[in-house]
C-alpha cells in the first residue's frame, strides 16, 4: 500500500512535517504487530479546584453534600458490551459501557439562576476572552453582542472551555462528572458546544449538537 502526493504549490509546513514523519512511522513491518486486541487505558484530566468561598457567594445557595450513586451507561452503537468501549473513570480498571459507583459529595454552592447573556457579555468585555475554537461560539449573537431583548435570557452556544473560563472569572464552582472526591471545580464533561438552558451552572451541559 502506498500513496503519492502531487501538488502544484509549495508544501505547507504541516505537509512537509507529515512527509518527514511518515517514513519513521512505517519502519516496523505490519506482520510484526500482535494480532491480539488490546484496549487503550484512559485517564481523566484533573482540573484544579477553584478557591473555596469563605462566605456565601452572591446569588448562590449552599447544597448539603452526601452519598450519590453515579450510575450511567454509554450510547455507543459499536463494540457491543466488550471491555474497552466507552469511558474509564478513575475507580475502574478499564473502559466500559456501564458505570456504577457510590460517590461522597461534600457541601457545595449552587447558583439560584442561570447565567444570562448580559452576564456572559460582561465577562467577555472585562477579560477580552476568545475561545481557542470559535466554531459555533455564541452563534446567536451578532457582531459580539446578543440580540435585542435577550439581556436576561440564558446564554447558549458556549463550549466546556468557555463555561470553565466564565466559572473561574465569576468565582463559581462545579462538580466534576464522576470525580472520586467530587470536590467543587470547573465543569469537566466532554460535551460539544451548545445550549445551557434549564441547568444551573454547576451541572450545565450541552443541549444542542453543533450540526
Amino acid at each position: 500500500m502506498g500513496a503519492v502526493l502531487q501538488s502544484d504549490k509549495p508544501l505547507t509546513p504541516a505537509q512537509q512535517n507529515l512527509l518527514t514523519k511518515m517514513p519513521a512511522m512505517t519502519q516496523q513491518p505490519i506482520e510484526s504487530y500482535s494480532n491480539e486486541w488490546h484496549f487503550l487505558p484512559q485517564k481523566l484530566v484533573d482540573i484544579a479546584p477553584v478557591k473555596a468561598a469563605s462566605e456565601a457567594p452572591e446569588g448562590m445557595k449552599k447544597i448539603t453534600g452526601g452519598l450519590f450513586r453515579f450510575r450511567v451507561s454509554g450510547i455507543e452503537i459499536e463494540g457491543h458490551d466488550d471491555v474497552g468501549v466507552d469511558i474509564q473513570y478513575q475507580w475502574e480498571a478499564s473502559t466500559r459501557r456501564y458505570h456504577d459507583h457510590v460517590l461522597k459529595i461534600p457541601d457545595f454552592w449552587m447558583d439560584t439562576n442561570l447565567v444570562t447573556n448580559a452576564q456572559f457579555y460582561k465577562f467577555m468585555q472585562e477579560t477580552h476572552y476568545r475561545p481557542a475554537d470559535p466554531i459555533n461560539f455564541l452563534r446567536d449573537w451578532k457582531e459580539g453582542k446578543y440580540p435585542e431583548g435577550w439581556v436576561d435570557k440564558p446564554v447558549t452556544w458556549i463550549s466546556l472551555e468557555d463555561a470553565r473560563a466564565y466559572a473561574h472569572w465569576a468565582g463559581s464552582a462545579s462538580l466534576a462528572n464522576g470525580s472520586g472526591s467530587m470536590r467543587p471545580r470547573a465543569p469537566t464533561a466532554g460535551d460539544v458546544r451548545g445550549g445551557m438552558i434549564g441547568m444551573p451552572k454547576q451541572y450545565r451541559h450541552r443541549t444542542e449538537r453543533e450540526n
